[in-house]
């Protein structure tokens, strides 16, 4: 006769049998791994290169604003006055050029306007609060002008 396993919220039932015969708890740490938490989210490293050369990496979240990453790290030149509402230039950056096919280039309507005045606009000028960062973007480099706003 199969022992009974039992518990104070179900009925009894028998074990499971082995292939070698033997009756078995199932081992709880066996089951398959829980879903990620957001603690473990995607981690995305960022490399800000200031005018002078310096750089500073930071790895952040996924799913912040590259302004939020440099200022949230202490990079400096990285303004984000207006808390990222793309209503000042104060986070613009140029995007490097092995990256600007993945960020895109400034938004017509919400950047471009702020961007084309100021002294060091180029092709590959973004406002880093309108850089979602991104697991595609993951190793993206910015460089920022040698006057920011």
């Amino acid at each position: 006769m199969s022992p009974i396993a039992t518990d104070s919220n179900s009925p009894p039932t028998a074990l499971p049998e082995t292939a070698d015969g033997c009756q078995r708890r199932a081992n709880p740490r066996s089951a398959a791994p829980p879903p990620p938490i957001e603690s473990e989210a995607f981690m995305t490293t960022v490399t800000y290169i200031e005018a002078n050369g310096t750089e500073h990496r930071v790895i952040v979240p996924a799913g912040v604003s590259a302004m939020e990453a440099g200022r949230n790290n202490g990079v400096p030149g990285i303004g984000g006055d207006c808390g990222g509402q793309a209503a000042c230039a104060s986070c613009h950056v140029f995007v490097d050029d092995v990256w600007l096919g993945r960020t895109g280039k400034a938004h017509p309507e919400t950047e471009l306007g702020l961007l084309a005045l100021s002294d060091d606009f180029r092709e590959s000028s973004r406002l880093a609060c309108q850089i979602e960062l991104t697991d595609e973007l993951d190793g993206l480099v910015l460089q920022m002008p040698e006057r920011p706003c």
